[in-house]
C-alpha cells in the first residue's frame, strides 16, 4: 500500500496516476488526514510520498516527517518538495527520509523511486532501526547497568574511559530509569572518567592541498589526522590503519567521492564518512547519504560547523557500536506475541508479492525459540502454509516443542 500526502490537487493526481496501475493507493490532502490514516494503517503502508508544503502542517508548525516516524519507522518515506534545496534534501535524508523528489513530478522517476523504496522496505532489515528507537525504553534497569558494565570493560581494554555524558544516554533524564548525575558520579561506573583517552583518528581525503592543510591544522590538537589527496591514496591508507571518521571530498583526480564511498565502507564498515563539496547538487547529496555517508558539508564551511559535524559523527559511531551489544532477544521479548505475528505476516505477504520465498530463518528472527524444532534455517515455508495463516503454523511449532519439553517457556 502506498500513501500519497499532497495538498495540491494536480500534483496529487500526478502521483496517483503514476502508481495506481501497479499499487494500492491511499491519497490524502492534509497533514491531519495523513496522521490519522497512517496511525491506523502503518503496518500495511509500505511507502509514503510526503509533500513538504502541506498548509495545515505549516499552520501548526508540524514536522510531518518526524511525526510519521514517531508512529512507525517501518515504511519508507519519500519527501516531495517544490524547492531544489540541497540542505533541505540533506536534512530530510538525515531525519529518515528514503529519497527527495523535486516538483514538477516525472511519472517514470516517481515509479522508479517508489520501486527502489519498496525493495528497501524489508521488515527484517528495518527491525534493527526500530530496536534502536524503542529498545532502551524496554530494557529494565538491571539490563542497563549490565550494558554499562560491558561498555566500561570494553573501554578499559583499549585504554579509554566511559564519561558521565555517555552514561546519561543509557539513563536519560526523561526516562523512568533516570539517575541523578551526582549519584552516577558516586558509582564505580565512572571512577575512571579521567583516564587518558586515545585521540580519535580522522582521514582527510581532499585534493586541494591548502584546504587539507587547513583542516589538519584545525583538528590536530584533538584528533589524529592523516591527509590523502586521491582515491587510490585514500584506499591505501584505509587498508593500513583504522579510522573513526573520514572527511571525503566529492571530486578527486582519479575518482569521485560517490565511487570511493562504498570502497571505504567495504574496507572499514564502522567508519563514519562526511562528504565535503563546493557544489550544491541534490542528487549527489541524497545518493551519498543513502549509500552510507553520515553527513554532508558544503564548502566553504565554518570551523564550528566542521567541529560539530565531526562530534556528531563520532557520537553516531559510538552508538552504532554500542547498540548491537544489546541482546537481540531483548527486542524480541518486548513485542507481544500477536504483534510479532503481525510483523511476520507482513514479511510473508511482501515476499510472496515479490515472488520470493519465506525461509525458516525469517520465522526465527521473530521467534528464536522455534530453533528448538531443529528445522533448518534454509528450508522455505510452503506458500500454502502462509496462505492458511502463519499464526497456526507458529502455534503448532510451539506445541511440538512443548510436547518434547513440557518445561519449555516462551
Amino acid at each position: 500500500m502506498i500513501l500519497v500526502v499532497e495538498d495540491n490537487p494536480q500534483d496529487n493526481e500526478t502521483l496517483v496516476s503514476a502508481l495506481k496501475e501497479t499499487y494500492e493507493i491511499i491519497s490524502v490532502y492534509s497533514a491531519t488526514e495523513a496522521l490519522s490514516l497512517y496511525d491506523c494503517f502503518c503496518m500495511k503502508v509500505r511507502v509514503v510520498l510526503l509533500s513538504l508544503s502541506l498548509e495545515d502542517a505549516k499552520e501548526q508548525s508540524t514536522d510531518m516527517l518526524s511525526e510519521l516516524k514517531k508512529i512507525s519507522s517501518l515504511p519508507e518515506i519519500i519527501v516531495c518538495s517544490d524547492k531544489a534545496d540541497v540542505q533541505m534534501a540533506v536534512l530530510a535524508i538525515k531525519n529518515g527520509a528514503f529519497d527527495y523528489l523535486v516538483k514538477p513530478y516525472n511519472a517514470d522517476s516517481v515509479r522508479l523511486t517508489v520501486e527502489s523504496a519498496l525493495n528497501n522496505a524489508l521488515f527484517l532489515q528495518k527491525l534493527e532501526t526500530v530496536s534502536k528507537k524503542i529498545l532502551l525504553d524496554q530494557v529494565d534497569l538491571d539490563k542497563r547497568l549490565e550494558l554499562a558494565q560491558q561498555l566500561l570493560a570494553q573501554r578499559r581494554s583499549v585504554g579509554q574511559a566511559v564519561t558521565s555524558q555517555e552514561l546519561l544516554q543509557l539513563f536519560p533524564s526523561e526516562s523512568k530509569f533516570a539517575i541523578p548525575i551526582q549519584e552516577l558520579r558516586e558509582k564505580w561506573l565512572i571512577k575512571n572518567e579521567h583516564t587518558p583517552i586515545q585521540k580519535p583518528s580522522i582521514l582527510v581525503i581532499e585534493d586541494d592541498i591548502d584546504i587539507a592543510e587547513n583542516i589538519s591544522e584545525l583538528l590536530s590538537d584533538s584528533y589524529t589526522i592523516v591527509c590523502t589527496f586521491s582515491g587510490k591514496e585514500a584506499l591505501r591508507a584505509a587498508h593500513s590503519q583504522t579510522f573513526d571518521v573520514v572527511l571525503l571530498d566529492i571530486y578527486l583526480p582519479d575518482m569521485t567521492g560517490v565511487q570511493l564511498l562504498p570502497l571505504l565502507k567495504a574496507s572499514q564498515k564502522d567508519v563514519q564518512i562526511v562528504i565535503m563539496t563546493a557544489y550544491k547538487e541534490i542528487e549527489v547529496a541524497v545518493k551519498t547519504l543513502k549509500n552510507g555517508a553520515c553527513d554532508y558539508l558544503n564548502k566553504p564551511f565554518f570551523e564550528m560547523d566542521l567541529l560539530a559535524t565531526i562530534s556528531k559523527a563520532l557520537q553516531k559511531k559510538y552508538f552504532d557500536s554500542l547498540l548491537p551489544q544489546l541482546d537481540k532477544r531483548m527486542m524480541e521479548d518486548s513485542f507481544p506475541f500477536n504483534t510479532k505475528i503481525q510483523l511476520l505476516e507482513n514479511v510473508c505477504k511482501e515476499r510472496l508479492e515479490g515472488e520470493k520465498k519465506v525461509f525458516m530463518e525469517d520465522v526465527y528472527q521473530f521467534f528464536p525459540e522455534l530453533r528448538q524444532t531443529g528445522i533448518p534455517e534454509g528450508l522455505h515455508v510452503p506458500p500454502q502454509t502462509i496462505k492458511d495463516g502463519i499464526k497456526p503454523f507458529v502455534e503448532e511449532l510451539h506445541q511440538q516443542i512443548k510436547f518434547f519439553n513440557p518445561r519449555a517457556e516462551f
